[in-house]
């Protein structure tokens, strides 16, 4: 029995990238059985963009989604997962390109291992132009069976390229998708839905990622402050759903090691950008706090010269 899969998009003022995003799934070697474009009530000319592509391919099931009002970038995602009634679901950002092999090889690896709720891959590194930047050698497929929470986190740091991932929809709906008001929510996702079924990784790059200029704006607010704190406590909490307790403080060690880091690029950004020092210091010092021994790495060295201005 065919199965069936889904595109989604989540957009709001996407009207730079929106045409190429659809035509990437348009593209693929398979053809899909529905787009879904989840817009968050878009005040460029996103929508309109969309019509005129969907007037050009009415061959194609695409299905214009426009919310009634802005409901933020989290629930915008959980609509597209909610609209989608297919067998498979993959959500690609609106700045990202689907390989055009992409679908073939995510549905042949779901026909040979039909337990897994998950399957994502590599990425090429595209600029805003969609020249390549990077690109990535192909390397061996990751496979974590359920459960295997430390492993997963020691080898991905609990990322996945999001856009790269199909969703077994008959499978991952029993886990609860995503969190709302949530910094990184997927990170917080992929061990929750490890703890009761498989997922993997391919080997090879599944999309066209795009870095570009004014894709991140870091906020130098206590609220903001709060919430990156509030969320790296949830990520470290994610290790006590290791059955070990050996395996527990493994995994909370590398959690809390991939925190610091974070923490204090964060610093830096803010003080290289925001100019504020106060802020960008209680970023550095929760860092230290999760890891004391970064303060010794070329990492933190290399991070202070470039909050200064010293190092390019």
């Amino acid at each position: 029995m065919k199965k069936t899969v889904t595109v989604s998009i989540p957009v709001y003022n996407g009207e730079r990238f929106i045409l190429e995003a659809l035509q990437s799934v348009v593209d693929q070697t398979l053809k899909v059985d529905q787009i879904i474009i989840c817009d968050n009530l878009s005040s460029d000319n996103t929508i309109e963009l969309v019509n005129q592509f969907v007037n050009k391919h009415k061959d194609w099931n695409i299905k214009l989604n426009i919310n009634k009002e802005n409901i933020g970038f989290q629930n915008n995602f959980i609509k597209c997962y909610d609209l989608a009634k297919t067998d498979y679901l993959v959500i690609l950002h609106v700045d990202d390109l689907l390989k055009p092999y992409t679908i073939e090889r995510q549905l042949e690896f779901f026909k040979e291992h039909p337990e897994f709720a998950a399957v994502g891959g590599n990425v090429d590194t595209i600029n805003s132009k969609g020249n390549l930047v990077v690109k990535n050698d192909i390397s061996k497929n990751l496979l974590f069976r359920k459960g295997e929470i430390y492993e997963f986190i020691s080898a991905t740091a609990s990322y996945i390229p999001f856009s790269t991932v199909m969703y077994n929809l008959n499978l991952s709906r029993d886990v609860a998708y995503l969190t709302e008001d949530s910094v990184g929510p997927e990170e917080l996702y992929w061990p929750l839905l490890l703890q009761k079924h498989p997922i993997a990784l391919l080997g090879e790059s599944l999309i066209d990622n795009r870095s570009y200029g004014g894709q991140m704006h870091i906020s130098n607010s206590s609220t903001m402050f709060d919430k990156y704190i509030k969320h790296y406590s949830d990520k470290i909490n994610k290790s006590d759903l290791e059955r070990s307790p050996d395996r527990v403080l493994k995994t909370k060690k590398i959690i809390e090691q991939q925190v610091s880091r974070m923490s204090i690029k964060i610093g830096q950004e803010i003080f290289l950008h925001n100019k504020d020092f106060k802020m960008a210091l209680k970023y550095y010092i929760y860092g230290i706090k999760m890891n004391e021994s970064v303060i010794f790495t070329k990492f933190f060295l290399k991070s202070l010269l470039k909050a200064t201005g010293l190092y390019k």
